[in-house]
């Protein structure tokens, strides 16, 4: 006389524990969770289905993720400049760009070395990281997430065609994954995600 639903999520796309809750008193958490009712099985499931719609979680993609503006460089400026526009503004790497197209990335430690050696007057470019890896506004945060640990990168230029429209740091995907969830119905690109470059 009774109807058990039980419900298990992979990933973040869906929070069952909340679905199950809201439909038939149940509980859980966002991975997996259970409800007994003694609703018959056909509308516990409609109610179970239909919740479900309701605490779906649109992927965080780049655009959600992105700061913007971004900070460049040009590929012939020289290290001097670089390491003093990272220590101005704290970034730890800077997209390099020429004729509105990212080239390659800076890193505050290739300066840092080029400096060591005496090469402050160095253009960018001999230290720059290139082919740079790079990301569409659309990349998923799962996408963005398997680019910076294939290649070992600290930031993401984000590229709309050939232009630069913003920059996604290890530390944005961090707070992205491990940060509050945000509640049912809430638009991803509203929350406010820690930033550390």
């Amino acid at each position: 006389e009774r109807t058990l639903l039980f419900a298990r999520a992979a990933g973040d796309a869906f929070d069952v524990g909340a679905a199950l809750r809201e439909a038939a008193g149940g509980g859980g958490h966002p991975g997996a969770a259970f409800a007994r009712t003694r609703t018959a099985l056909a509308p516990a499931t409609r109610a179970a289905l239909e919740a479900l719609a309701r605490h779906a979680r649109p992927p965080l993609r780049a655009r959600d993720l992105m700061s913007a503006p971004v900070r460049s460089v040009k590929p012939g400026a020289t290290v001097h400049e670089a390491s003093r526009l990272l220590l101005r503004y704290g970034h730890n790497g800077l997209p390099v760009v020429e004729d509105g197209a990212v080239v390659g990335v800076v890193s505050r430690r290739d300066l840092e070395r080029a400096l060591q050696h005496g090469l402050g007057r160095s253009q960018v470019r001999g230290f720059m990281g290139a082919p740079p890896v790079t990301a569409a506004p659309d990349a998923t945060l799962e996408a963005l997430e398997a680019l910076v640990a294939e290649h070992g990168v600290g930031r993401l230029p984000i590229v709309e065609g050939r232009r630069l429209v913003g920059i996604v740091t290890r530390s944005d995907l961090l707070a992205a994954r491990h940060g509050p969830a945000p509640a049912a119905g809430d638009d991803p690109s509203g929350r406010v995600l820690a930033r550390v470059e």
